[in-house]
Formats: structure tokens, C-alpha cells, sequence
């Protein structure tokens, strides 16, 4: 094993597929140099810092003949692709809200170390990291709802504050309210000063709320049998799903593992470059409707946005 802390020599040629977890401003650079030399790239969420730099990440991976996806940790876990999959066999009926809640204490804990005089995180900089909370939280979300929905995101209203980390330079709490195409409505919470998460689907026939990774309340007309939930209808219940050990390779939804079957392969990344950059242009627009205070309506299939 050969260790370096020079990048160039990650472009050398025993050098067959790059994974780029470094802070989000290097993405754009280190993704660039790695496609043109016609390396495999997996890349850390967010795609990159800006707008600018993810469809210019886009352009690379659209001129090289190598690989390139973005890993998104909960897709590692098979519970999510039941809910998907629950969606599919109408097993909520017609989906009517969907919730996410994303809190983590990071912000807090940063802002204490600088008060003791350690250096700054990247994490807490808008230069390095390209805002706060949302683009660093909410994409998990972002990516989840659309996915499980099979729909985008065609408008977004967003508030945003710091009231609680000094020590970070955006927001420390972020509230988004985004509208779907077909008009389904979704809220999203993340925030630097809390801890806890909560996931939720509700439709006319069903619903479920899915709790800090875990545990998971359901109610339905419909029973469902899948690879992380056995419910039987009708009446609540209550689940709890074991954490995922995300260093096993054999697990079925491991992200690195399929992102390897997909070179092989030659299947689409599933986490594409592109659905990246669409992701992006969500945070670009939620950014854009804190600073206008209006809502923001995002464009079908350009990196253009429009104030409503």
C-alpha cells in the first residue's frame, strides 16, 4: 500500500478509480484532473461547493471515457429501498407529504473548539463548504425524496439562521419547503445545533415514519414484505431495523461495492453526475430564495434558476 499526501500521484497509471472524500471546495479540481487522465470517480456528496463547479464536474464526465457516480451513505441501507419500493406497489396509497428532519450537533461542537483557540473546521466555512447545514445535510434528503417518489423538485421556498454557532460562518438551521412535480409538497429540517433525525411518507392509504436510522412506525391498508420491513396489514406497528455495517462489501446495498459492478458492467452510476448536479441546483435555489425571500423555481433541465 502506498500512501501520499501529493494528489498528483493519484493520476499515476496503477491508478485505475479515485474515491474523493476531501471538503467540497476540491471536488471541481481533484474530479477534473482524475477524468481527463480517465480515472473512475466516486465522489463524496455534496458534488461539489457551487453550482458552477458541479455542471463543470458534468462537462469532464461527459468528455471522459471513465466512470463517475457519487456515493450517498443511506442508500447503503436496505430500508430505504423498501420505501421505495413500497411507493411502487402502492402500498401508501397516493402519496400526499413527505418529511425529513436532519439535525446534527456538529455545529455546536466546532464552535467550542474555537472558543478554546483549536483552528476552524472546513466544515463551518460558505467559502469551502459553499453554505451551512442545508448543502451539507439536506442533499442526503433531497436525493432520498426524489428518488423514492420518482420525481423532482420544481420550486423551493427556504429559511435560514444562526443563532445558536458562532463559530461557523452559514447557517446553523435551515427550513426548506419544496414542491414536486405533479404538486406533492415536502419539508425538509437540518440543522448544525441538535442531534436526532426523522424520516416520514404519508399517503392516502398509508403511512410510516421512520426514526434516527432505527426504529420505524408504519400504518397501511396494504401488508408489504421486503428486504428491511415485514408488515402485516391492517393496524400500527412498530419496527426496529439494525444499523448497517457499511464496511461489508457482500451487503447488497453497499454503494462502493455496486459502484464497481457498474465499471464492470457499463450500467449507468446509481448516483449519477448528473442527478448530482440536479441535487445542486436544489441547494442553489434554496440559497437563492433565503437571500429574495421568495420562492425559487428550478428548471427542468438546465443549471438556470428563476425567481417566482
Amino acid at each position: 500500500m502506498r500512501v501520499s499526501a501529493d494528489f498528483a500521484d493519484a493520476l499515476t497509471s496503477d491508478v485505475d478509480l479515485l474515491v474523493v472524500s476531501t471538503p467540497n471546495h476540491l471536488h471541481r479540481d481533484q474530479a477534473i484532473a482524475a477524468l481527463k487522465h480517465d480515472k473512475h470517480v466516486f465522489l463524496q456528496k455534496p458534488l461539489a461547493s457551487t453550482l458552477e463547479d458541479a455542471v463543470a464536474i458534468l462537462q469532464a464526465t461527459r468528455e471522459s471515457k471513465a466512470h463517475a457516480g457519487v456515493y450517498m451513505s443511506y442508500f447503503d441501507h436496505p430500508i430505504i429501498h423498501d420505501f421505495r419500493e413500497m411507493v411502487l406497489r402502492g402500498w401508501f396509497g397516493e402519496v400526499t407529504q413527505m418529511h425529513g428532519s436532519l439535525m446534527h450537533s456538529g455545529g455546536l461542537l466546532w464552535t467550542k473548539e474555537i472558543a478554546a483557540g483549536k483552528p476552524a473546521s472546513w466544515r463551518g466555512s460558505v467559502r469551502l463548504t459553499g453554505g451551512g447545514a442545508f448543502i451539507q445535510l439536506a442533499v442526503h434528503y433531497i436525493r432520498m425524496m426524489c428518488w423514492i417518489i420518482g420525481k423532482r423538485v420544481q420550486s423551493i421556498m427556504g429559511f435560514a439562521s444562526n443563532r445558536m454557532c458562532p463559530g461557523i460562518e452559514g447557517e446553523d438551521t435551515a427550513v426548506a419547503i419544496l414542491e414536486l412535480e405533479g404538486g406533492m409538497v415536502a419539508t425538509l429540517n437540518v440543522s448544525w445545533c441538535g442531534e436526532g433525525e426523522e424520516f416520514s411518507i404519508h399517503g392516502t392509504q398509508g403511512s410510516l415514519t421512520h426514526l434516527n436510522n432505527q426504529y420505524t412506525r408504519l400504518q397501511s391498508e396494504h401488508s408489504y414484505e421486503g428486504d428491511a420491513i415485514c408488515y402485516v396489514a391492517p393496524g400500527l406497528q412498530h419496527i426496529e431495523n439494525l444499523p448497517v455495517d457499511r464496511s461489508d462489501a457482500n451487503q447488497p446495498y453497499n454503494q462502493h461495492r455496486i459502484f464497481l459492478e457498474e465499471i464492470r458492467s457499463g450500467k449507468p452510476a446509481f448516483v449519477s453526475i448528473e442527478t448530482a448536479v440536479q441535487d445542486m441546483m436544489v441547494v442553489d435555489a434554496f440559497y437563492e430564495s433565503v437571500r429574495t425571500g421568495k420562492k425559487v423555481l428550478i428548471a427542468p433541465s438546465s443549471a438556470s434558476v428563476c425567481t417566482a
